[in-house]
Formats: C-alpha cells, structure tokens, sequence
C-alpha cells in the first residue's frame, strides 16, 4: 500500500516516551467524527498542535485501526481553538482552562506573539496582574528552551527524558530568563566546532557528550545544570580554540 498524508489537531496524548519519542496520538481530522490513532516518533508533543503524518493504515490486533507514520510533525496551532487547547493543557505555568479562554477572548490568534514580543500587553487581559504575567512570561521561556533542548538531543542521537518535565525544578528560573538563548547558542556552537575543527566526540545512544571544546556534558546533563552550564560558554573561545 502506497504511503497516505494525515494531518489534523492533536486532541489527546494516549502515550508518549520521551526517551524514544514513540507515540500514541489522538487526531482530529477533517472529514472524520471518530478520532485517528496516530502511532510514530516525536521528541516533544502538546496537545492542540496541528500534527502532519506520513504513512500507512494498519489494524493492530489489539487496538483496531491505526495510522502508522513514518514520519510525523508536530506545530504550534494557529486557529483560536487550537490556541486555546494548547494553553488550557498547563504547558505554560500560570495559565488554565480559564485564563486560555480569556487570553484567547482578548488577543485571538496574536497570543503566541502577545506572551514572546509584548507581555506588557497581557495585564490588558483581565485577571493578569505583574506575578501572573512574570509566571506566564517566564514558563513560556523555559518551554522554548526545553523543547530547544529536547530536538537537540533527538537530533544527535540521544533522548530527551532528563530535561522533560523539569520547567520548575532546581535553576529553572534562571534557565527561563537566559537558558533559551544559552542553549540555543551552545547548539550552534556545537555543529560549527564539529564542522570547523572535528572536535566533537560522537554523541552516544544516549546523548552523553565527552569532551569537545568545553560544550562536552551539555547533552547529558540534568536540568539544572543545564542553566548553568549553558550560561558559561564564550562564543569567540569556543570557535578560536
């Protein structure tokens, strides 16, 4: 059978290995009442993004219909609805249900762009007062940075489990306010230094670095460190060694 493109909202997360990136999704598709089970590979996956899959139909024995993809991508929603799935989901620290709807009221389809490049704008929004937006502004960082991570570490090999999950833990505020950047950065970094000097040891199955020009630990540590670690690296050092 020929590969089939599907695509829709994701609506619910029956499983997902962080780990390995397998998942277990609940599409909603256009032209369909019953939700598809999507089965493939995602690093990092919300509910209320829009998800693109390439594949084919199967009937596991067990589960019945599923669609198997060979690849599969997963994007921040667009549409109000699908913007306000995504936030009621508590991705973001400081909003619920209740304060999804209202942003979504308030801003429409503009609230990605609202939270990143004008949060002055959100005590606009009723009930959002300086902690709140802080919370809001700072979770939402953090997420960037998180997710940054995890596709840096799927990409090289390795799995994301040691930075899921730990927006709150030990050095997440400071890793909210400069993490996203560091991170960002020292992953730059890391694919220049490997194709400009061959410095780079190979990243592991399971994503542990050794030594390449001070970046070694970065894929392998914990949180925490990360938002340390990250914060130490000098550009000009790094490519002049």
């Amino acid at each position: 059978m020929d590969q089939q493109t599907l695509s829709g909202t994701l609506e619910r997360i029956t499983f997902h290995n962080p780990e390995s990136g397998f998942s277990v999704l609940q599409v909603k598709t256009p032209g369909r009442r019953e939700l598809v089970t999507v089965v493939g590979t995602l690093p990092v996956v919300n509910v209320g993004e829009f998800v693109e899959a390439r594949g084919r139909w199967s009937i596991d024995p067990k589960y019945g219909m599923q669609f198997k993809a060979e690849t599969l991508q997963a994007t921040p929603p667009t549409t109000a609805d699908g913007i306000r799935r995504y936030l009621a989901s508590g991705l973001v620290r400081g909003i619920g249900p209740e304060y999804a709807a209202r942003l979504v009221a308030a801003f429409g389809a503009r609230v990605f762009d609202i939270i990143e490049h004008e949060p002055e704008t959100l005590a606009t929004c009723r009930g959002i007062g300086p902690k709140r937006k802080e919370a809001i502004v700072a979770s939402w960082n953090a997420q960037k940075a998180v997710r940054s991570i995890m596709l840096f570490r799927f990409d090289h090999g390795g799995g994301a489990v040691l930075v899921a999950g730990r927006v709150d833990g030990p050095g997440g505020n400071e890793f909210a306010e400069r993490g996203h950047d560091a991170v960002a950065t020292a992953a730059q970094l890391t694919n220049n230094v490997l194709a400009l000097h061959g410095r780079l040891a190979v990243i592991r199955g399971r994503g542990d670095a050794v030594e390449a020009s001070g970046i070694g630990g970065l894929v392998g540590l914990d949180f925490a460190e990360i938002g340390q670690r990250s914060l130490q690296f000098d550009p000009v050092e790094l490519l002049d060694s």
